[in-house]
């Protein structure tokens, strides 16, 4: 197995979970949402986290013409990156979006999105 089969599993594994996490477990998302977007600490840790995530993605594969799989797990790690450096960067503005954004509607969409992108890495 490959290098880009290997990550797309793993991340076709975390992104189903949060998915369903999502979906079925609105409230207690919304509630953790809420709680990171009031402790600027949690999401520093969070855009920590998040930046090494999208650096180790990008470290691994970072081409943009080796195929749809190959460019979908850049893409990932190019936005990982660079939302982990905006938390980092600007926690305050972070909070903002974190706190408009965390409704019933939007968490139920995201967690949608999620689950299809997963289960389609998992079925590669």
């Amino acid at each position: 197995m490959d290098l880009v089969t290997i990550l797309a599993k793993i991340l076709g594994i975390v992104f189903t979970v949060v998915g369903l996490a999502l979906l079925f477990n609105r409230k207690g998302a919304i509630a953790a949402i809420e709680n990171v977007a009031q402790n600027l600490g949690l999401i520093w840790v969070f855009g920590f986290l998040t930046l090494v995530m999208g650096a180790v993605l990008v470290a691994l594969d970072n081409t943009w013409n080796a195929g749809l799989l190959s460019l979908f797990i850049t893409i990932i790690g190019w936005l990982a990156m660079l939302k982990g450096a905006y938390l980092l960067i600007f926690p305050n503005s972070a909070a903002i979006l974190y706190k408009k954004w965390n409704k019933g509607g939007f968490i139920a969409v995201a967690g949608l999105i999620a689950l299809i992108l997963g289960l389609i890495l998992l079925y590669r």
